[in-house]
């Protein structure tokens, strides 16, 4: 996991999280707008947790894990600060204006993961692939813009991948 607090992987969508995402040792989040996990401003956390005595182990782990989350809010409110580079998104970013705004604002996450979804077609798969094709073109070619008009482009690499691969005796048709 990244030294300064950040998770090890964060999902950006609405949908629920990968399970490829979820590891032993490390953690992650989930998240569909930068302001989801900003806190009310007045609120200070560290004060919730001021206790005397010995704390049980479950205790503290929560206690640690909500400091955790509270500190991600935190630096989400610094990303959310973060200044537009100027590149133009398409209307569907696929939540890479998110990633780069994250990546640029110092989040040390070592795995963003957006998802594309609408693949399932039938009848009208060409019309439809070519749409959906041409979104996942747009979109990475705005984030990979945004990277390199900030220098930070080499820092990475992007993995494009589907999992629907079902064979037609599979498929019933």
């Amino acid at each position: 996991p990244p030294r300064d607090g950040s998770p090890a992987s964060l999902f950006v969508g609405l949908r629920t999280p990968a399970p490829a995402l979820r590891g032993r040792r490390s953690t992650s989040s989930a998240l569909a707008h930068v302001d989801d996990l900003v806190l009310a401003q007045g609120l200070h956390p560290a004060r919730a947790f001021r206790e005397r005595g010995r704390e049980a182990d479950v205790k503290a782990f929560v206690r640690r894990s909500l400091l955790d989350a509270y500190a991600t809010a935190g630096r989400l409110k610094e990303a959310a600060d973060t200044k537009e580079t100027g590149v133009r998104y398409p209307s569907n970013d696929l939540g890479l204006r998110l990633v780069s705004r994250l990546i640029r604002a110092g989040f040390h996450t070592r795995v963003f993961y957006v998802e594309q979804t609408g693949y399932d077609t039938h009848y009208s798969q060409l019309p439809d692939h070519a749409r959906l094709l041409g979104e996942l073109g747009g979109a990475l070619r705005a984030f990979l813009d945004d990277l390199g008009s900030a220098g930070l482009a080499a820092r990475g690499a992007v993995l494009a991948f589907s999992e629907f691969g079902r064979r037609v005796a599979a498929n019933g048709s």
